[in-house]
């Protein structure tokens, strides 16, 4: 394995360039894989750039030096290219150079410059990305061209199953001609290394060698991410620790619109147009500059039978309606559909509007009265009570479970205390997604 790290530099992305290369050097030896020979430029050389605004000639030196020690100039084309998300930096990706160090001094200065052109700065601080945290980290390696590159993936994307060799010939990223009982090992071993799925990118020399040339994540569904981590953690391939870290809050659950917190009895009104709003109860007979004087302030939700195109300035100012039909239809539900309202029918609602009351599941509504209305899949209405957020689990029960058994280990007080904030303050995140749900937090039995 050649990897070389000119001027290494120990803030060199540790955890997603340092550990895969950790990772990879454990997989070449438990296999026979070479890993390409590659020279990375560090954070400090970025810093010494950005100071002279000039790629030294002592910067090239020690490449060329590099390159020729390990005959990667002289053998192929070296590819030059930048290790940022592609999003970040758009003008130059990457550089195909032959036999020609000035010109690798050519690209460096040219990636280095397209560092600071508007789009990829707009990027960063769009994406608030600290200055002293990103940095263009250059990589050269030898050159491949496509017709020797195959890829496989360790993982099923859907239900996170080893491809092992009964279903490798059918994954779709494999580009051998042939079943090659050397690779369904390599995934074995690859996948007991890593802890996520990878998609691994090979290449065969002219002595018919197999090197890894790069690894990638791999896109694949929460439940099977989820399954992957669970058994690793079985396998006492990752702790309790690292079993965590992997997972992501956000991940577990699914925003699945609002929900009114209420008796369902509540909840039986019919969606004619999406969202959820609350405010205080106006009818086509309101006159709404007298209710403003009398400190009753919008927002407004109106209770209607029909909407006539006279009592449209009313419908403006309002936002969200209460129909007591049901016809989607019906005029008043094009309305609120064209000025984007949310609205609901409910045909319990008897309105009275010569008096401005109404009356719905022996409730007495007055002009005035506090009200919130939810249009998602639960549609309903409520005098007193709250619109929440819903969400859903993404994963199934049993999954869940072994996260709850995972995270009971750490309700000892004395075992976080010695954890670092970063791991608490994600054990906490954690713990609020799952109170999210509503669910209840239980020791599962060992």
């Amino acid at each position: 394995m050649f990897i070389n790290i000119w001027d290494t530099d120990k803030e060199l992305s540790p955890k997603e360039f340092g550990v895969t290369i950790a990772n990879l050097s454990r997989v070449e030896k438990k296999t026979n894989l070479q890993l390409m020979k590659t020279i990375v430029l560090s954070k400090q050389t970025f810093r010494k750039y950005y100071q002279d605004r000039y790629v030294s000639n002592d910067i090239i030196d020690s490449a060329e030096n590099l390159l020729k020690e390990h005959g990667v100039l002289w053998e192929v084309p070296v590819f030059i290219a930048i290790s940022v998300y592609r999003e970040c930096l758009i003008p130059t990706r990457h550089f195909i150079i032959k036999n020609n160090f000035t010109s690798i001094q050519y690209a460096i200065t040219k990636l280095y410059e397209a560092w600071f052109d508007d789009k990829p700065q707009a990027y960063r601080i769009a994406n608030k990305m600290n200055k002293e945290d990103t940095f263009p980290a250059i990589y050269i390696q030898p050159f491949m061209d496509d017709g020797n590159i195959f890829s496989v993936v360790t993982r099923n994307p859907v239900d996170g199953s080893l491809l092992r060799s009964y279903n490798y010939q059918h994954n779709v990223h494999c580009k051998l001609p042939f079943f090659n009982e050397i690779i369904c090992n390599m995934i074995d071993v690859i996948d007991d290394v890593f802890a996520i799925p990878k998609k691994i990118f090979f290449r065969n020399d002219e002595y018919g060698n197999i090197n890894i040339i790069k690894v990638r994540e791999y896109p694949i569904t929460k439940k099977g991410y989820l399954s992957v981590l669970v058994e690793k953690h079985r396998k006492k391939h990752i702790s309790n620790k690292e079993f965590l870290d992997f997972i992501s809050p956000e991940d577990l659950l699914k925003f699945d619109g609002y929900t009114l917190d209420v008796p369902s009895q509540y909840k039986q009104a019919q969606r004619l147009n999406w969202g959820c709003a609350q405010g205080r109860v106006v009818f086509v007979s309101t006159n709404l500059q007298m209710l403003r004087e009398k400190g009753m302030q919008g927002p407004y939700i109106l209770i209607t039978d029909i909407i006539t195109p006279e009592e449209l300035e009313i419908v403006r100012q309002c936002s969200g309606a209460i129909f007591n039909t049901t016809r989607m239809s019906s005029h008043g539900a094009l309305v609120c559909k064209g000025m984007g309202l949310p609205a609901i029918a409910d045909k319990s609602f008897s309105i009275d509007n010569l008096n401005k009351t109404a009356c719905a599941l022996g409730r007495q509504i007055h002009e005035g009265d506090f009200i919130c209305i939810c249009a998602f899949e639960e549609s309903g209405w409520s005098l007193e009570e709250r619109i929440i957020p819903k969400f859903k689990l993404q994963v199934d029960r049993q999954l869940y479970s072994y996260l709850n058994e995972v995270l009971y280990e750490y309700d000892d007080r004395n075992l976080l205390s010695e954890c670092d904030i970063k791991f608490q303050l994600h054990y906490a995140e954690i713990k609020e997604a799952i109170k999210k749900l509503g669910a209840e937090y239980e020791c599962i039995a060992h």
